[in-house]
Formats: structure tokens, C-alpha cells, sequence
């Protein structure tokens, strides 16, 4: 089912639709993780863990870092005192942000899954991690999929869009995958990514609809 969002407000009960993704509720102290990305410098085998975090205009405290393998072994622990947001800086491989408040209590925690990957375009061929990608893959168009009876009642389903459309694309040989003209829910790009397909998603833009060069652009 779509999710619907219902808010208590002096005993009155909204519903607000609209919702398109998972709506999760995430408890923390002081404050809390917004967003956590990793920018990858595969120049220098770096990667640049960015974070932002609410309610931290006046907040002092320190950020740890742990980077773990597969198997949970800590490969890497980094400690940074911060104010407001911050960045660090690690290797490759799965990794846990803690936010730490003054009183050495933990605010929030969020882990992360990371990988160096590179994807350029040489004599108009494409490369990955400097090898020549062909992509092979379908196209979903989830958001139409959705207008379906069908689609409202497995349009969240991640075992069936596992079992259905990422395991059948390998089957067949596939390495690739389109969303065509909108996200899907991102625990579905998240199993893309862990079951090795490179992902197209679309901003959803279609027929002239009106648009600016900077609503093109992702900021963080």
C-alpha cells in the first residue's frame, strides 16, 4: 500500500499523501544524523565522508568514525571534535558515524556501505573502474507501474522486486538497469547496488515541462 503519513495535532488527525518512500522513525539524542554521503577522490584513494546534522547550530561535541569489512572486522576508528557539521576522512569499505555530545553520551549513530567506483566516458565508450562497461539492462518505469492496481500492491515489495526484476536482469546477463523519468524507493537503488547493477535514474522531466539550470544541480 502507499504510505500515508497521519500527524496528531490537538486531537485532530491529518493525512497527508503524497508520500512516495519508506517514512522511517529514527530516534537520537541532542541531535541527530541528517544525511550522511560518502564523495569518492579515486585519484588519491580517499573518501570524503560528509555529514549534516539537525539541531546542531550550538552544538560541541565529537564525531567518530569506524570502518568496518564484510565480515565486521574494524579496520579503521577516527575520532574529530566538530561544532555544527564536519568532515572525515576514510578508506573504502562499510562504514559507522557516531555523533558524541560533550558528555561523552552518544547522540546518534548511522552506517553507511562504501566503494570506490569510478564510471567516465573515454573515445566515447564507457568505463568502469577502468573497464569497458556495455550496458545491458531494462527499463522500469515504477511511478506508471504504480497508477496499477497490481503495481500499488507490490510497488514496495523489495523481495519481489529482488525475486523479479534485479534477480531475472542477472539471470539474463544482465549489468544494468534504467528508472525511467523518476526515484524509485531507495531501498530498491540500495539492492542495485549491493547486487552489482549500475542504476540510471531520471529527473522526472518530461513534455517542456518549465525548468532552470539550477534545479538541475544536487547540492549538499
Amino acid at each position: 500500500m502507499l504510505p500515508t503519513f497521519h500527524n496528531l495535532i490537538n486531537g485532530a488527525v491529518m493525512s497527508l499523501s503524497g508520500l512516495w518512500d519508506d517514512v522511517v522513525l529514527h530516534l537520537h539524542g541532542t541531535v541527530g544524523i541528517a544525511r550522511v554521503m560518502p564523495f569518492v577522490d579515486s585519484k588519491n584513494q580517499l573518501v570524503n565522508i560528509h555529514f549534516n546534522l539537525n539541531n546542531a547550530e550550538k552544538f560541541e561535541g565529537k564525531a567518530k568514525l569506524v570502518v568496518v569489512d564484510k565480515a565486521g572486522k574494524v579496520l579503521i576508528t577516527q575520532t574529530k571534535t566538530i561544532a555544527g557539521n564536519a568532515n572525515v576522512i576514510s578508506i573504502p569499505y562499510q562504514a559507522k558515524l557516531t555523533i558524541i555530545d560533550a558528555s561523552g553520551m552518544g547522540s546518534d549513530e548511522r552506517s553507511i556501505p562504501l566503494g570506490i567506483k569510478t564510471f567516465e566516458v573515454k573515445d566515447k565508450q564507457f568505463y568502469l573502474n577502468n573497464a569497458h562497461f556495455i550496458p545491458r539492462g531494462p527499463t522500469v518505469v515504477w511511478h506508471r507501474w504504480m497508477r496499477t492496481k497490481e503495481g500499488v500492491q507490490l510497488g514496495y515489495d523489495t523481495t519481489w522486486f529482488k525475486k523479479n526484476t534485479i534477480q531475472r536482469t542477472k539471470d539474463l546477463g544482465g549489468n544494468y538497469l534504467r528508472f525511467h523519468l523518476g526515484l524509485p524507493p531507495e531501498r530498491f537503488l540500495d539492492l542495485c547496488d549491493r547486487y552489482g547493477l549500475v542504476v540510471q535514474f531520471e529527473w522526472s522531466f518530461f513534455h517542456g515541462m518549465p525548468a532552470s539550470k539550477e534545479s538541475l544541480l544536487v547540492t549538499y
